[in-house]
């Protein structure tokens, strides 16, 4: 709920503290210039990323959980002329987020898995459960 209280305010420093100190986010898995290692990249990237974004409106399913790991799907509107140069600019990212916390609830590695669709669409029935 952190995170998308984050996203939503566009608060980079929110989302920076969710992660332990040497915390790892990967926005693209396997890819270094995507890898995020530290407070600093992580909040670096995330200030970069949301720049651009406004009427952001993102809804969480319920987390699947095994021992220190959750998956976590996320269905996400927002205006991004990045993403969607054309219209009104909004776009749905469609996102499951795979992460490892650590004692006190704190992520020490999110890595994502993301897609995205033009315009704005509800999730399917039954989405998230």
């Amino acid at each position: 709920a952190g995170y998308l209280d984050a996203w939503e305010g566009r608060d980079a420093d929110a989302v920076e503290q969710l992660f332990t100190a040497n915390g790892i986010y990967q926005s693209v898995p396997g890819v270094k210039s995507e890898t995020f290692v530290g407070r600093a990249a992580i909040h670096k990237y995330w200030f970069d990323v949301t720049r651009e974004q406004s009427k952001i409106h993102a809804v969480q399913g319920e987390p699947i959980v095994t021992g220190d790991r959750a998956s976590i799907e996320i269905w996400v509107t927002f205006r991004d002329p990045e993403y969607n140069p054309k219209g009104n600019h909004m776009i749905t990212l469609l996102e499951t987020n795979v992460v490892t916390f650590v004692k006190g609830g704190l992520a020490s590695k999110n890595v994502e898995y993301w897609n995205i669709i033009p315009g704005v669409h509800s999730p399917p029935p039954g989405w998230g459960t």
